[in-house]
Order: C-alpha cells, then structure tokens, then sequence
C-alpha cells in the first residue's frame, strides 16, 4: 500500500499584551499586530503488511502479522500560527514541518476456546516508532519593549531523535458468558488487561532524553459487564489506567503527567423497529480527570 500526503496552510501571528488599569488591575488583551506565515509539508509512505491464521486444534487459534502504520500530525499542530501571552510569558505555535509517526508492528496472539460461550486470547506485540509527535516544553529567550531579555514558555508539538523508539509488551483478554439459571439470557462479561513498556529519545535543546512514550500508560484494565438481546443493548464499562507521561520538558519539574484513574461508562441501545433506534452514552460517570506537574502531591484539576 502506497499512501501520500500533502497539507499547506497560511495563518497569521498574533501578538498581544494585557492592559491594566491605573490600579493595577487586568482590564483587557490589547491587540498589537498581525503578521502572515506559511508553511507546507509532503510526504508519501509505503505500507506492506502480512498476516497469518492457523486453526492448530478444535480449541487453539494462532494469529500473527506484521504491519507498517502512520500516525499523521493533527492540523492544528501544523498549522503555522504563533500566540503570544506576555502577561504569564507563554508561546504556543504550530510547527508546519512535522513529520508523520510511523510505526512498525509484530503481533503474535493465541485465541482459546474454554468452551460454553467462554475464551481467552494472548496477544505479544512488539511496535518500533520513528518520527514520535510529542508535546514539548522549552524556555526561549524574547525581547521585550524596554530592551531587556526575558525567558518565555515555548510550547509546540515536535518529532522525536532520528533514534527509533519501541513499545513492547502483552494484552490479555477474557470473555465469558454468564449462564447461570436465575439471570436471563444475553447477559455477558469481559475484561482486557494491557501492558506496555516504552522508550523513546526525545530531543530538547539539543539535550538527548530517553524518556517512556508520551501518551503510553504502563498498565490499563478494562472490564465491561453486557446485556443483549432482540431489542436492548446495554453495556457499563469501567476502566483504568496508569499515571501517563503528557509533555516532555527539558528539567523533571516542569514535565506534565495525566494522573492514574479509573473511569465509568453507561452506553444504551434500544430498538424501536427494523429502520429505527434510540442510543443514550454516558461517558465518564465519575468525571475525574487531573493534571500533575511532575510531583504527584501537587495535582491541578481540569
């Protein structure tokens, strides 16, 4: 499979202050100037894949592939805009050169069938990352109206080192049927368990990071309890997963983790007839999702 890419943009820089009042209070941003940027990227990419399905015994499947896949750059992070806070000394900016994340995959699984509507399968993976797009964190020296140098926070999505990453590891999943005599047909339970170890080489400052992959948690569970027949379909899901590294920083302190936590899910389906259907998701039920930088004491909510 051969696939090409081509994206150009134009945006403008905007360049703002915060204005206060003889009091010293925050009024209003200030507008100050517009300037155009453009910026242009293409790529193409070849994909080859194999796969491969073995039926060894009435019980035992074995399944394997090996494919190339492509994490393309969201268009907002290469679009070539640049905003400027100079009251809390921030910069965000896209970054119209971004490569695509390419990734190379070994999967190998085992599917077993324990019988009476029960089976577990065991999947190994091995995944090699070139080109990682991750959210970086750098001081930048600006100058500003009275002459002076001050240090701004430059955020902006970049790639990682020409040294190619890895993310190895397992996922476990089980299903099961439940049959018991006092709880009515179509009810069902499942539960997946991933782990993952990752190693990437970010590159900061021309500073060199071996660091584990941005938005890759160690460990995450996922169970769900189901219940379907000709009309409903209802499903609680509840999961989990480890603290995950969120943006790389030059220094520990100022690198950004997303807390571990456990979420609740409620999807509902119900059929009204053949050509309709009503559907209802509640996403999140606990509604807990927290930000800490660097040490875990010190959470900010979002």
């Amino acid at each position: 499979v051969l696939k090409g890419t081509d994206v150009e943009s134009e945006d403008r820089v905007l360049v703002g202050y915060t204005e206060a009042d003889d009091l010293g209070g925050v009024v209003e941003p200030v507008y100050l100037a517009t300037n155009p940027r453009v910026g242009e990227s293409t790529y193409g990419n070849d994909f080859p894949n194999a796969h491969f399905r073995y039926k060894w015994t009435e019980w035992l499947t074995l399944i394997g592939s090996f494919t190339n896949t492509i994490e393309r750059p969201d268009y907002e992070s290469v679009v070539p805009y640049r905003r400027i806070d100079h009251e809390d000394k921030d910069i965000s900016e896209g970054n119209p050169g971004l490569k695509p994340t390419l990734y190379t995959n070994w999967d190998f699984s085992f599917d077993i069938d324990l019988g009476k509507g029960s089976a577990l399968s065991v999947e190994l993976f091995d995944r090699r990352v070139k080109d990682l797009i991750f959210d970086s964190e750098v001081e930048v020296p600006v100058v500003v109206d009275d002459g002076s140098t001050v240090l701004y926070e430059l955020r902006r999505s970049e790639n990682s080192s020409d040294s190619q990453g890895k993310i190895q590891g397992f996922e476990l999943t089980l299903r099961q049927a439940i049959s018991l005599g006092f709880v009515p047909d179509g009810f069902s339970w499942n539960i997946n368990y991933m782990y993952q170890d990752s190693e990437v080489e970010y590159l900061i400052n021309d500073k060199r990071l071996l660091l584990n992959q941005t938005h890759v948690p160690k460990n995450s569970i996922r169970a769900t309890l189901n219940f379907e027949n000709e009309r409903f379909f209802v499903q609680l899901k509840y999961s989990y997963k480890d603290t995950e590294f969120r943006r790389v920083a030059e220094l520990a302190s100022d690198r950004e983790y997303e807390k571990s936590q456990g979420e609740l899910d409620l999807n509902l389906n119900y059929r009204i007839n053949k050509n309709v259907r009503l559907f209802a998701d509640f996403d999140n039920i606990t509604e807990l999702s927290l930000i800490h930088i660097s040490e875990p004491t010190r959470p900010l909510y979002i």
